[in-house]
């Protein structure tokens, strides 16, 4: 097939294509439908990009199995296509709703969050129809870095990718907060209030080989951690955790049935009943 620009504009080189399909062509219903076909090229580009080194980073994974490769994929591609649903609607003429990539609880958190991303002034302030999907796009890029301006750049894949884990991290939080009795909680128990949600900002570590892994830096990295490593020399930065963990054994071993750290020394602290 040979598609060509009839008129192109001023100074403009006409497109020129010739595709090769595998499909019978044989009117001008299918040549267009071939047509329409290529033209998703640019998108199937986009959700790759965004797929891959430029966004969710699938191939940087370090997974061994292909059965894990293809169940991390899915839940990637998952996100890659909510990421360009936002790029699309980010101009506002789909008018689609938020409903199609967000859940009616994310989109309370949507809501919620709107009044810390608006400035005072008409610009700062989101243009978009509530609950619309630009709606949502034009908060999801301000929570990405973008500064919402209508003359600044459009914000592209790589923003809404930032926006959307940062989204996520905060709707996870508030949702454990508008649950007043989760039921991780009543599972084991716990029926006082747990004042603790979402994702922390730092963690503190030692230098041990677990917490200098590959794969711990790209969770923290993923998930918007940062990792504050203790100086190497300094074990007086860990005296407050040893301390607790020293109490914590303490006491451990005043429960019943301690068998201590060896078989001699939990022999001569079991009752006389045990060992025989």
């Amino acid at each position: 097939m040979q598609v060509t620009e009839i008129d192109p504009p001023q100074g403009a080189e006409p497109i020129l294509w010739r595709l090769l399909t595998t499909h019978l062509v044989e009117d001008a219903a299918m040549a267009w439908r071939m047509v329409d076909w290529y033209r998703m090229r640019w998108t199937i580009e986009q959700f790759f990009r965004t797929l891959k080194q430029q966004g969710l980073q699938l191939e940087d994974s370090q997974l061994e199995t292909a059965e894990r490769l293809v169940k991390l994929t899915a839940i990637a591609a998952r996100a890659a296509c909510v990421v360009m649903q936002l790029v699309q609607a980010r101009d506002g003429r789909s008018a689609q709703h938020a409903a199609i990539a967000f859940t009616h609880a994310e989109i309370d958190t949507l809501q919620a969050l709107l009044p810390t991303l608006e400035g005072k002034t008409a610009l700062q302030k989101n243009p978009h129809a509530p609950q619309s999907l630009a709606w949502a796009a034009w908060i999801i890029a301000k929570l990405g870095g973008w500064d919402g301006y209508p003359k600044s750049k459009a914000p592209g894949p790589i923003t809404f990718r930032h926006g959307l884990q940062h989204f996520l991290s905060i709707a996870h939080g508030w949702a454990l907060r508008n649950d007043e009795s989760p039921r991780w909680l009543q599972e084991r128990g716990i029926h006082e209030a747990w004042p603790v949600a979402g994702l922390p900002g730092t963690i503190h570590v030692d230098n041990g080989a677990d917490f200098r892994s590959h794969a711990f830096e790209r969770a923290c990295r993923d998930n918007g951690i940062k990792i504050d490593w203790r100086p190497p020399g300094t074990p007086h930065f860990g005296g407050h955790i040893e301390r607790l963990i020293g109490t914590q054994m303490g006491a451990v071993h005043l429960l019943p049935g301690l068998t201590s750290s060896s078989i001699e020394e939990g022999a001569s602290m079991m009752p006389n009943a045990m060992r025989h």
